[in-house]
């Protein structure tokens, strides 16, 4: 009952949200962002190693995080030329990740089901853990938060075996 009254007594909370043409301007930086990212995903996974475009991108959404934090999120600029980085490296590397998902050559007949569920799964706690940050703590804690998780990103894809294509 005390995060409820507090929530309705900080009713201007709402005046630090994303209004006006800001949204309008990280909407199209986002669903653009997305787009570019699924089709550039489809030829980066056509012609180049898996584990090795997994590092990268993964390296790339942490200097995203990491030029947030030194320009301390004060400039909308910075922050959506910098969402829409990460927002098409990260589609970029969950079109691999998805097709990877339902691959019987890389985990085995015997093991598929199991290990999509656990991609599956993992995927979905990420979402809930990522939205649970995001409201919870403030803008620099969660940027803080995002960037440790794509170190460990990084970190896992570097200890991945190489995925065949074939």
């Amino acid at each position: 009952k005390q995060w409820y009254q507090r929530r309705v007594r900080g009713a201007d909370s709402c005046s630090n949200a994303v209004q006006g043409s800001q949204f309008l301007i990280f909407a199209l930086v986002t669903g653009g962002c997305n787009v570019a990212g699924r089709i550039l995903g489809y030829f980066v996974h056509r012609r180049f190693s898996f584990r090795l475009t997994q590092t990268i991108l993964s390296t790339i959404i942490v200097i995203c995080f990491i030029v947030m934090l030194v320009d301390n999120l004060e400039h909308v600029s910075v922050i959506a030329c910098a969402m829409g980085a990460v927002n098409m490296v990260y589609s970029m590397t969950r079109l691999s990740l998805k097709i990877m998902e339902c691959d019987i050559g890389f985990f085995g007949p015997e093991n598929v089901a199991l290990a999509s569920g656990i991609i599956l799964g993992v995927g979905h706690t990420g979402a809930i853990a990522g939205t649970i940050v995001a409201e919870a703590f403030d803008p620099i804690t969660a940027v803080v938060v995002f960037g440790a998780a794509s170190v460990l990103l990084v970190l896992v894809s570097m200890s991945m075996r190489e995925y065949s294509k074939s």
